[in-house]
């Protein structure tokens, strides 16, 4: 019940919150009339400006800190423009709650006082929804007008996935992206054999998998693993929020969730809750898992620097986790929405300040992103940062490969850096699709009625409160009917 108030109320915010926005980019002048590129070319024109940014992210996250600082950089570069950041939604312990996050940036754009920059919180907003999609201005609007904006510095596969969810309007801009990295356990006989020669590998790939390795064994398939995982991981095969299609109530649909659920009941328990974060994972807890698992799930930076640093673990052939159609399903990082009744002068001034948290000239510990960076020349920054500066990942090197301090060291550490680097612009390189679901906080995020209807509804037939032919209907019906709400 409390969920279903949350996804009524999400709604109810979102028709206002269209409404109201509408009625204001009306009373702005277009934002494609708008002449950005003055700004750029005559940088006094900042002068006296006010640059207002909302964070979601805790006192104690690297993300806010890393906002802060350049914010100081970027003022004692610019004198004469201010730049005030806020943290709505903030309890007494520096936390932002989610959805107080949400409830308060939704008054304040109600009564026009949100924030030039709005930090999106990963998914926080259902961007993909055309009403919410009002409230925030096109950063490529703003980007193109810009003379130094060259399409070869960015990765514009990402950008572009991001921005189909909105007709091609790019509604969120992300200092970094992500997808799920899938590693094969290489003890078991014949799976990365099996695996060879793919760019990518699909859910129905895992599936199949699963069927020709583990019916004979004690293995689970993956890190993880349960219906979320299954369906959000092929959600293209069954709805199209774009072209308005939905196409859960059939067989394929009620025979992929059954497969799933069954394939979930013999997951093995493991502690690495949300994935296995691999630069502070130990040798030990692998071989452990490689027990356990046919493959397993992470994140794309800390287990890159893992595997290319150690070569000799159990799970190997990292393979990005892409949708039937071959696309690699990405989500955002650090991501930030750009206030569509904010002035040309203050999207300007917002996407210069952008740009200066993304400059190659930063001090080594500015990385506000911990996923792959869109602008392509910082990449080796990050990775940089990850591998050879952040506290974990340096000792990781030291553990897994059991150096001293000796002078080989730091030679491996290079090598493996130029490795990753190597292997991660080849990856962000591949066919994108963009995610518009957040699973962290599960069905109580708000704003994203459509994900919360289906891990609700998923959740209810693994607990077996439904049939799956139920499910099939009321994803189907109720999807529909938020669709139609969309128009």
């Amino acid at each position: 019940m409390k969920n279903k108030l949350c996804v009524f109320l999400s709604i109810t915010i979102i028709i206002i919150l269209g409404l109201t926005i509408s009625v204001s980019c009306n009373n702005n002048a277009d934002q494609g009339e708008a002449d950005f590129s003055r700004y750029f070319e005559d940088r006094e024109l900042f002068q006296g400006e006010t640059l207002t940014i909302s964070t979601f992210w805790p006192l104690t996250s690297t993300r806010h800190r890393s906002i802060d600082e350049h914010a100081r950089r970027y003022m004692t570069a610019n004198p004469g423009v201010n730049i005030e950041v806020s943290y709505p939604g903030r309890d007494v312990a520096g936390w932002v709650n989610p959805q107080r996050y949400h409830e308060q940036l939704s008054i304040q754009i109600l009564a026009g006082t949100a924030p030039v920059l709005i930090d999106t919180g990963g998914n926080l907003f259902s961007w993909a929804d055309p009403r919410v999609n009002r409230m925030f201005a096109d950063w490529f609007s703003v980007m193109y007008q810009d003379p130094d904006f060259n399409e070869e510095d960015f990765y514009m596969n990402a950008l572009n996935a991001l921005a189909s969810r909105s007709n091609g309007r790019l509604v969120i801009y992300p200092l970094g992206f992500e997808y799920t990295p899938i590693f094969v356990n290489s003890t078991v006989p014949g799976l990365a054999e099996s695996m060879e020669g793919r760019n990518t590998v699909t859910m129905t790939d895992l599936h199949q998998a699963y069927h020709d390795f583990a019916p004979d064994t004690h293995f689970s398939l993956i890190t993880d693993y349960n219906l979320r995982f299954a369906v959000m991981g092929n959600i293209e095969n069954f709805l199209d929020i774009e072209n308005r299609t939905v196409n859960f109530n059939n067989q394929e649909f009620i025979q992929f969730i059954t497969e799933a659920r069954n394939i979930g009941t013999n997951q093995h328990s493991t502690e690495f809750r949300g994935g296995f974060w691999g630069a502070w994972v130990s040798r030990e807890e692998q071989e452990i898992l490689s027990r356990l698992f046919l493959f397993y799930s992470g994140s794309p930076l800390s287990n890159h620097q893992m595997v290319n640093i150690t070569r000799e673990l159990p799970f190997v052939n990292i393979l990005p986790l892409a949708n039937d159609n071959g696309e690699i399903q990405i989500s955002t990082d650090l991501a930030f929405a750009l206030n569509a009744g904010a002035t040309p002068a203050q999207q300007a001034l917002a996407w210069d300040f952008i740009k200066s948290m993304q400059s190659t000239e930063l001090p080594e510990n500015f990385v506000p992103t911990q996923g792959i960076p869109v602008y392509r020349p910082f990449l080796p920054n990050a990775v940089d940062f990850w591998l050879n500066h952040h506290g974990s990942a340096f000792t990781s090197f030291l553990i897994y490969n059991d150096f001293g301090l000796e002078s080989g060291m730091m030679a491996g550490m290079r090598q493996a850096t130029e490795d990753i680097i190597a292997e991660l612009d080849r990856t962000a390189n591949m066919p994108m699709t963009a995610k518009w679901w957040w699973d962290w906080f599960g069905t109580m995020m708000p704003g994203n009625a459509i994900d919360s209807i289906i891990f609700e509804t998923l959740d209810n037939f693994q607990d077996g409160l439904i049939t799956a032919q139920v499910a099939a209907e009321t994803l189907q019906n109720s999807i529909t009917l938020i669709l139609m709400e969309m128009e």
